[in-house]
């Protein structure tokens, strides 16, 4: 038990009068502590009507801001944090948080990443997670030549500065593995997707809850993310970490974690896939068994390859390498290409849609080893058409001011559609071509068209004499 004063102070203009001095005997409640577990000082949060005292003025200037908006402070030290006990909701442990381990995987078998989830179906109907910006709490991330393209300025929540560069190679690996371009020796699941790269890491330095708590709020509230991914974790449940988890789903973010490496975890549930708003994802290998170093435990939703991936290298080159934190990142592209055949997806509804699509494996129906199994894409490019005649992707641009969009027809679609192209300029057309579709080698066909004016749109239409649009339009910019 401590002793402290709290000083009530009500000021006048100039003049701040002591009213009186108050004793106040309490201990600090610690949420959850775990005695076992790394922490450095105390997260700290204020309740919303939080008494405007001397003590609390003192305090908070020896405190970091979290979030301010949401009274959320970190403190050094537990004097600190008794002083404030009484005016917080929670006071908790600022635990250490740690990147998943990785395991070196010298043979090379192909990207099962692709191959295995079938993501390919998703590519042929046009959708490739098309601008969807994807939030990487990670490393950083290398300006790798297959990468450099899709990557947007991010920041540095360890440093608190804008030098988002990867010094220890993982964040690199993950981003490749989301979004790495067609054409390189690794395709990112989602390779027209954008990755923010949010650095929490660097070698040599200890990474805590309240830095990934700020860089989850920034990734919501600063940078726009649509999807974060946290191939990270730490065993020790937070109270501020969920916060910041559930408000990213209230703003209709999905995130994807890792459910970490027996190794590291002794399978004990990792927070963040532990929580109900996060999408757990566990490893299998190329035989579609838990990878062995998978933890297995009720944080498992889905399974993605996780061993032998080949990914970017933090040096400019490739690399083979396994985990969980790799495993996390296919299913988080596998997302972004689903929110390019419909941008409405709630939490719920991707959660029924990969529960509803993934190949079962393991014991029948949910299991703690693969949860609701291997993600299938061709699966859910199915579940996600059915019922629909047509399908116009997301408008892809192309270089040499080319754009195209693909449209996919339903084999039990009776009429065949027109497609037309249509540049805008101040709202008023200035150029139109007309494309008749025959759909006679396959269910997809492909226009493609100039993009000089970067404002075109693609229409659907019943036919050339009846011209009442099948699907809205796809612009460009949409």
């Amino acid at each position: 038990m401590h002793m402290k004063q709290r000083f009530l102070i009500k000021g006048t203009v100039t003049l701040m009068i002591i009213i009186m001095v108050v004793f106040a005997v309490f201990s600090v409640s610690i949420y959850g502590k775990d005695s076992t577990a790394e922490y450095d000082g105390y997260i700290v949060k204020l309740r919303e009507q939080a008494e405007d005292t001397v003590m609390l003025y003192n305090a908070l200037q020896l405190s970091d801001v979290i979030a301010r908006e949401n009274g959320i402070y970190v403190v050094t030290d537990e004097k600190t944090a008794q002083l404030l006990a009484p005016q917080a909701e929670y006071v908790e442990p600022n635990y250490k948080v740690e990147l998943m381990d990785t395991y070196k995987f010298d043979l090379y078998q192909g990207q099962l990443n692709v191959s295995m989830t079938k993501v390919k179906a998703i590519w042929d109907i046009g959708c490739y997670g098309n601008d969807i910006r994807i939030g990487v709490i990670d490393s950083g991330v290398y300006e790798h030549d297959a990468l450099k393209e899709n990557l947007v300025n991010g920041y540095n929540y360890l440093g608190k500065n804008t030098n988002t560069v990867d010094n220890e190679g993982h964040g690199t690996m993950v981003s490749g593995i989301i979004a790495a371009k067609y054409g390189y020796y690794v395709i990112g699941m989602a390779h027209r997707a954008k990755i923010v790269p949010i650095k929490c890491f660097e070698p040599g330095q200890t990474t805590y809850v309240s830095t990934i708590v700020s860089a989850i709020y920034g990734a919501v509230d600063d940078f726009c993310c649509d999807i974060i991914n946290l191939s990270l974790g730490l065993t020790s449940k937070s109270t501020a970490l969920e916060e910041a988890v559930n408000y990213a789903a209230s703003k209709g973010v999905l995130l994807v974690a890792a459910v970490g490496n027996i190794e590291q975890t002794g399978n004990a549930v990792t927070y963040l896939a532990g929580f109900d708003a996060v999408i757990g994802v566990g490893s299998v290998n190329m035989n579609k068994q838990r990878s062995s170093f998978s933890n297995y435990n009720h944080s498992v939703f889905v399974t993605a390859p996780g061993e032998g991936i080949l990914g970017l290298s933090k040096t400019g080159g490739y690399v083979i390498d396994s985990g969980t934190s790799f495993s996390a990142p296919v299913v988080t592209g596998i997302i972004a290409t689903m929110l390019s055949i419909d941008n409405s997806l709630t939490l719920d509804s991707v959660k029924n849609i990969l529960r509803s699509t993934s190949e079962d494996l393991g014991t029948s129906g949910y299991d703690t080893e693969y949860g609701y199994g291997l993600i299938n894409a061709e699966a859910i490019v199915n579940y996600m058409l059915s019922g629909k005649d047509f399908f116009i992707s997301p408008v892809d641009s192309r270089p040499e001011n080319l754009a195209e969009v693909r449209i996919w027809k339903s084999p039990s679609a009776l009429i065949t559609p027109v497609g037309i192209w249509a540049n805008y300029d101040r709202n008023r057309v200035t150029d139109i071509k007309m494309v008749p579709l025959s759909f006679a080698d396959s269910n997809v066909e492909i226009l493609q068209y100039s993009n000089k004016y970067n404002t075109l749109k693609c229409f659907l239409w019943y036919n050339t004499g009846n011209l009442l649009p099948l699907l809205p339009f796809r612009s460009v910019n949409q």
